[in-house]
């Protein structure tokens, strides 16, 4: 049956408490390089075969030393079947789930309500016919012939709460590094092949964004059976999308339109924003003191007889916290 439009997961990535670091590298394949974060990468089941990419061992005492980031890998999350084996790894790890630490959801589309093609609304937005009510900072990049539509429309940058990404998504495949597993599922949902597919991306940490609520007023992203369930995740972006970002004509009375063919759920909704409040402030505080201890890092360790890679620790540390680059 032929789909206006295609719902997916683009990343997750779960952080953890393992009781059992000892037993990661018998499961999995470590890798041979490390992060400012972290002491060790590894695969599971192996590089070859990669489900999940784990991150642990962390070399700060400020993160807790049994700390696990697992980041599931694209190609399974778009078939989601991953779960199956997510489980046996909580159960042989002892994993305990902690929060969610990024979630990226992707709607691919042709053709948008109101007779759009998906390239027309581009324009509409390079023009700034249509704008995009959100309070991020607007990103646009055309081609080198400006007379077509734009490539890429970012909303909101990296101290952000959310990020809102729409693009051509035919010709990032076509130019850089091409995905079948995405052309099959195209091809299933029966789009139009002579005709490019389009992105709306919405990407944001759920751990930092605390108006997710069910109805007993608890974060709906703390509880693992919901970041399980494909559907939880379409009421999530349904919500955002008509809740959060709404699209408008900028002339006249600027009045909203609803443009996209959301996907379906098998539940109504509980989820309900407690605060619609932007988190920019306060990380661009952060921000100044990242910049702060990095410009002053050796006058600050003198002053205080502050060991020499503890400050630099500190500001890592900050930095994979607060997303702040």
């Amino acid at each position: 049956m032929a789909l206006l439009s295609l719902f997916n997961i683009d990343w997750k990535q779960l952080a953890f408490i393992c009781e059992r670091l000892d037993l990661v590298d018998k499961v999995c394949q470590l890798q041979d390089f490390q992060t400012s974060i972290f002491e060790k990468i590894a695969s599971y089941p192996d590089h070859e075969h990669e489900m999940f990419n784990l991150c642990y061992m962390p070399k700060s005492k400020i993160l807790k030393h049994n700390l696990l980031i697992l980041k599931v890998n694209n190609k399974f999350l778009y078939s989601q079947k991953f779960k199956a084996e997510l489980t046996n790894l909580i159960e042989f790890l002892a994993l305990k789930f902690n929060n969610v630490t990024r979630i990226d959801y992707a709607l691919d589309f042709q053709f948008l309500r109101a007779g759009l093609t998906g390239s027309r609304f581009m324009e509409l937005l390079g023009k700034n016919i249509i704008d995009l009510k959100y309070k991020g900072k607007k990103t646009i990049i055309f081609p080198s012939n400006h007379n077509e539509p734009p490539e890429y429309v970012r909303f909101g940058n990296h101290s952000s709460e959310f990020n809102i990404y729409i693009y051509n998504k035919t010709k990032e495949l076509q130019e850089q590094k091409d995905k079948p597993y995405i052309r099959e599922q195209w091809k299933n949902c029966e789009f139009l092949e002579n005709f490019p597919v389009f992105r709306l991306e919405i990407s944001f940490k759920p751990d930092k964004t605390k108006f997710f609520l069910n109805k007993d007023n608890h974060n709906s992203f703390n509880n693992l059976d919901n970041i399980l369930n494909i559907n939880f995740h379409k009421r999530i972006f349904n919500f955002l999308i008509k809740n959060k970002f709404r699209f408008y004509y900028t002339s006249g009375k600027k009045s909203m339109v609803d443009l996209f063919y959301l996907p379906e759920t098998q539940e109504n909704s509980n989820v309900r924003m407690l605060v619609d409040y932007d988190l920019k402030g306060s990380d661009n505080y952060i921000r100044g003191v990242i910049n702060f201890l990095e410009k002053n890092n050796n006058e600050i360790r003198a002053y205080y007889n502050i060991d020499s890679n503890a400050l630099s620790e500190t500001i890592d540390i900050l930095k994979f916290i607060y997303s702040v680059k």
